[in-house]
């Protein structure tokens, strides 16, 4: 028993006689480089809560005192992450950090000189050129080119922008100043003042009652005037969208807003090809004309009566705007649709 007191005595004396002569050593060896490495782990800690790059590469706590080059650190370093210069880090997060270059000095970094390709910039329809006079010939009512009508004759729009799209209800009324046919006024009116261009716009009402036979009521129109006239460049039949999406449904143009506008077309009619070749020739004009204010085509396999698209190779359907638009956006978007016709019939001279 007293052997192994004895024992236990010795080793204490040897670990005390051991921290005697290892502390000065260690406590010297803890220099301003280790104080340095110290300060920088936790700047490095405080900025990797922000910058992603020091996230995914941080430096452990045991290792900030540690002299040999681990795996961890050679990954870092080869990346060109340097935990004792912050801007090292900085440059894999900021572009226009560089601290190799020497163009614009500044203790020892600098500045990369900002790029922006023409590409990149997004250009805005702030001078767009809506009418073309040069298109203007002289007018001939004896033979009228364009046939506008309304299948749903009351479809309407919102008086002033709505604070709450949600609670618009889809509406109609026999108001044409509200709806799809002051629309199809202001298209033939600019049509025929600005362009030369003879244009009928019937205003009969086809969805009063029964609304499921509202196309075979505006089929009767439609032949009424087809007997009469035997065809027409174009015969326009005049809707409006129910979508609710106001982003979608508006588009500014020199600071005005416009509603956009798509056309319907269906594929069960016997000439479908015929009246798509009239469609895509028309979104063509819109697109280099007014990018952005056709929406394209929407198609149904099997539409009511073919929304009488089948009665000529020329007759199509618009819907201009949405029961979230006002009036005034979608009578705006006469002025696009008008320019559109002239080039489609009188020619495209100028596309500025």
């Amino acid at each position: 028993m007293m052997k192994d007191r004895n024992k236990f005595i010795m080793i204490n004396i040897a670990v005390a006689i051991c921290l005697i002569i290892f502390i000065p050593t260690i406590t010297s060896a803890f220099s301003s480089e280790d104080e340095q490495s110290i300060s920088t782990y936790l700047l490095g800690k405080a900025m990797a809560s922000e910058i992603p790059a020091i996230n995914s590469f941080e430096k452990d706590e045991d290792d900030i005192s540690s002299t040999d080059l681990s795996l961890k650190d050679y990954v870092i370093s080869s990346i060109g992450i340097d935990f004792a210069n912050p801007l090292s880090i900085l440059q894999k997060e900021i572009v226009f950090i560089d601290t190799k270059s020497s163009d614009i000095v500044t203790d020892n970094y600098s500045l990369n000189p900002f790029k922006l390709a023409q590409e990149d910039i997004f250009k805005d329809n702030t001078d767009v050129k809506i009418d073309n006079p040069e298109l203007k010939k002289p007018i001939d009512n004896s033979k009228p080119q364009v046939f506008i009508y309304h299948t749903h004759t009351t479809e309407c729009y919102q008086v002033q922008v709505p604070t709450d799209v949600s609670k618009i209800k889809n509406f109609n009324s026999t108001d044409f100043s509200l709806g799809v046919c002051a629309v199809g006024e202001a298209i033939t009116k600019q049509l025929q003042e600005k362009y030369g261009i003879s244009t009928i716009h019937d205003e009969t009402i086809h969805n009063a009652s029964q609304f499921a036979e509202s196309y075979t009521r505006s089929g009767v129109t439609i032949k009424k005037y087809l007997d009469k006239y035997k065809d027409f460049n174009l015969l326009i039949d005049i809707h409006r969208d129910s979508n609710t999406s106001r982003s979608k449904m508006t588009k500014t143009i020199n600071g005005k807003k416009f509603a956009t506008f798509e056309f319907v077309l269906d594929r069960s009619n016997p000439h479908f090809a015929k009246n798509q070749a009239v469609v895509n020739k028309l979104i063509s004009i819109s697109n280099k004309l007014f990018p952005g204010a056709c929406r394209g085509t929407y198609y149904w396999n099997h539409g009511r009566k073919h929304f009488n698209q089948e009665k000529s190779n020329n007759a199509i359907l618009i819907e201009v705007g949405s029961h979230v638009n006002t009036v005034v956006e979608s009578v705006n978007t006469s002025d696009l649709i008008s320019r559109i016709i002239a080039e489609y019939i009188n020619g495209t001279k100028s596309t500025s």
